[in-house]
């Protein structure tokens, strides 16, 4: 908890440094590795979120839960959290075990990751814009919705279509 009452130069580094490291060790082994069931890309796609949920709950608790910039780096940091857990169950039930009934608790925080960094963006866009046009509301909606839906498309279509 020491980390958390005081933020120094050295604290901050910390995360970004696992954030990096992380991101070198995925770009490398896919550069080297290309078989993508690799152990250590599972490991490094697992890894990824941590120091960035790190790095934001370390953030919310500098602002001290304030209304705006608190609460917002809250629920970001909960939402990479989410998706660390989420992976980190993949990881150890699913793929390296096979239990497949854990995919649900893992598909579960997914979700809950998105509503968490949708929470983040509604906090922040009431206190940074004063008021949002037609267009800037139906973008704000159509886009991730659109990723979603494109998203599940791509990776359905990839379900059904595999050689078998």
């Amino acid at each position: 908890m020491i980390i958390l009452n005081t933020i120094t130069r050295e604290n901050v580094l910390v995360p970004i440094a696992i954030l990096c490291g992380s991101f070198v060790l995925h770009t490398v082994v896919m550069h080297y590795d290309s078989n993508s069931d690799s152990m250590i890309i599972r490991l490094s796609i697992m890894l990824t979120p941590l120091p960035v949920a790190i790095f934001c709950l370390v953030t919310a608790r500098y602002y001290d839960n304030s209304k705006i910039f608190g609460r917002s780096f809250l629920a970001l940091g909960g939402s990479y959290m989410a998706v660390f857990v989420g992976e980190s169950i993949f990881f150890y039930f699913v793929d390296t075990h096979g239990f497949v009934q854990f995919a649900r608790i893992g598909e579960a925080l997914f979700l809950c990751s998105y509503v968490l960094l949708a929470t983040h963006i509604i906090i922040n866009t009431r206190y940074f814009v004063d008021k949002l046009t037609i267009y800037q509301r139906c973008v704000l909606v159509l886009v991730p919705i659109s990723i979603m839906v494109t998203y599940s498309a791509v990776f359905l279509y990839g379900i059904n279509h595999a050689p078998a």
